[in-house]
């Protein structure tokens, strides 16, 4: 019997090293600054940094005496492109302790291997500053080479997608007319964007629109997720009365060096009318396709009588057949697919010619 109570010790007393052990052990890094605007040479891992800026730190938590850090730093040139491998590092062993980047290659975190992707790091610095998607894996081995920890489960990517402020899809010179009930609005897509705010202000007699957006009482003041269209009445405040003119922005809330950004877009102005009518732009039943095709031409060399003949609703969706390279007629689906793309890249457009027929 006591043969037995002394194998159920060591057993539990195995088990419980087990677990504590496994709970002794964590590597992670935190950006400390904005690293859009570095030089790409700063995220270079040799022996003998010290010079560089400070852009991480690394914690490290356990309980050997001895530790190996390995990493690997992927590069996605974009957020829809598949990341590469752009360069791998393994350290000698060290006593472990938490570090800045700026300590690699000191007197006792010395680099042991580093391995690049020549082709690739030229690329990127060509570029002359940070772009695209930047992953950071570490992973941390006792000086045996047995496995510790790593920083897969937390947030290891660092994004460089430099996006630009989402646009409002209405028209830029006069008021959108919209009913008490039915408050449309939609705008652009922003790579990366974590999520989207709407506030809407009254504009009083003789405010300007960013005046108005200023008031500390907004009708609407919403987080809507990652929608690109919603009725403001579903996130009013109070009510909606015929004949105000409201004030409205949208802002993208995205990532940007490990910290949260606002991208705030130009203000655009509704008025509210109390039912539909004839001389109504609210009636016309304009698309949320055909503003934002309105305004992306008007960034483009394209007529002003045609932008507003489109944003106005004198020209319909079914008036208009888009054609590709080969000039061969597409669907309005994969148009609007394009559309998303040049909204994001507008430099990828050539010319934009628009025909009457």
């Amino acid at each position: 019997m006591r043969k037995n109570i002394s194998f159920l010790t060591v057993i539990i007393v195995f088990i419980t090293s087990l677990s504590l052990s496994a709970q002794t052990q964590n590597i992670s890094f935190e950006i400390l600054q904005d690293l859009s605007s570095l030089d790409p040479g700063a995220f270079l891992i040799t022996n003998n940094v010290s010079g560089q800026p400070r852009i991480f730190h690394v914690t490290i938590i356990t309980n050997r005496p001895k530790v190996i850090i390995e990493g690997r730093v992927g590069w996605a040139q974009s957020l829809g492109s598949t990341p590469q491998q752009l360069l791998t590092f393994r350290t000698f062993p060290f006593t472990p302790r938490s570090f800045f980047n700026d300590e690699f290659g000191s007197a006792d975190i010395k680099i042991d291997q580093v391995n690049w992707n020549k082709d690739l790091g030229t690329e990127l610095v060509k570029r002359g500053k940070p772009t695209g998607v930047l992953s950071i894996i570490l992973t941390m081995f006792d000086d045996r080479g047995n496995f510790l920890a790593d920083n897969r489960n937390s947030d290891n990517t660092i994004s460089f997608l430099n996006p630009t402020a989402p646009t409002l899809f209405l028209p830029q010179n006069v008021p959108f007319e919209v009913t008490v009930g039915n408050a449309q609005i939609s705008w652009s897509d922003v790579q990366g964007t974590l999520r989207y705010k709407i506030k809407a202000c009254i504009r009083g007699e003789n405010q300007s629109l960013l005046e108005a957006l200023q008031s500390s009482d907004p009708v609407v003041d919403a987080d809507v997720g990652t929608l690109l269209s919603i009725n403001l009445i579903q996130y009013k405040r109070r009510e909606l009365l015929e004949g105000q003119r409201i004030a409205v922005i949208v802002s993208a809330i995205v990532s940007q060096s490990g910290r949260e950004t606002e991208l705030v877009s130009e203000p655009r102005e509704l008025k509210i009318i109390g039912s539909t009518s004839s001389n109504s732009n609210a009636t016309k039943n304009i698309s949320a396709e055909m503003l934002r095709l309105a305004t992306f031409l008007s960034k483009l060399n394209v007529s002003n009588d045609i932008i507003d003949k489109i944003s106005t609703g004198q020209i319909t969706l079914e008036q208009l057949q888009f054609f590709d390279e080969n000039n061969q007629p597409i669907l309005l689906s994969d148009f609007m697919t394009i559309l998303s793309l040049l909204e994001s890249q507008p430099d990828l457009v050539i010319s934009a010619i628009f025909t009457a027929k």
